[in-house]
């Protein structure tokens, strides 16, 4: 909603949950949690729970278009058919987590694509996909963080930054490649 007697949320109206002299005149946002259990976009922030192992053919699995979107597979499988252009995993969009996933058999297993403040989490994904990589980041995606995870491709890097993607943390990450880098940072990627 955007009136009622919790606008503006201030002191007044904040039942003393503010210090000091704040006022918010924007909505409240309320988290909400979804359940997953088939391929598609991700249109809506929240947390999307996956609930069984899911595969496709010739397409990306989950394509994220809005901002604050967290995906937990709870350790659940995506699967593809190492088809040209399919992804895991894809965002271009602001504070998008994926966590507790195993994905395999996609050109790029997670793809973030110009997507800044994400985070992958406790996740492995594997190619077999010529030229393609396990995790890529890419085109001026900034300050993300990868931790715990494992990138792995046949042909690719294991873990790909590059296009000026800057900033990017890695906390107990492994990258590994058959013919590439294990984990590359390219062109003014750091």
């Amino acid at each position: 909603g955007v009136a009622g007697t919790g606008y503006p949320y201030n002191n007044s109206t904040s039942a003393g949950k503010l210090l000091g002299n704040v006022v918010d005149n924007a909505p409240i946002f309320y988290a909400y949690s979804y359940v997953l259990s088939a391929c598609g976009n991700i249109p809506l922030g929240g947390e999307h729970n996956v609930t069984n192992n899911i595969s496709i053919n010739g397409s990306t699995c989950f394509n994220v278009t809005a901002a604050n979107v967290t995906l937990n597979c709870d350790g659940y499988s995506i699967t593809g058919n190492n088809t040209t252009s399919t992804y895991g995993f894809y965002t271009s969009q602001f504070n998008t987590t994926i966590k507790n996933c195993v994905i395999s058999n996609f050109q790029h297993g997670i793809y973030y694509d110009t997507a800044d403040n994400g985070t992958m989490q406790n996740t492995s994904s594997s190619t077999t996909f010529t030229s393609g990589h396990g995790i890529y980041i890419y085109n001026g995606a900034n300050y993300n963080t990868i931790s715990n995870s494992t990138g792995t491709s046949a042909s690719g890097s294991g873990i790909y930054l590059t296009g000026s993607s800057d900033s990017n943390t890695m906390n107990n990450v492994t990258g590994t490649s058959s013919s590439s880098s294990g984990i590359r940072l390219g062109t003014s990627s750091n």
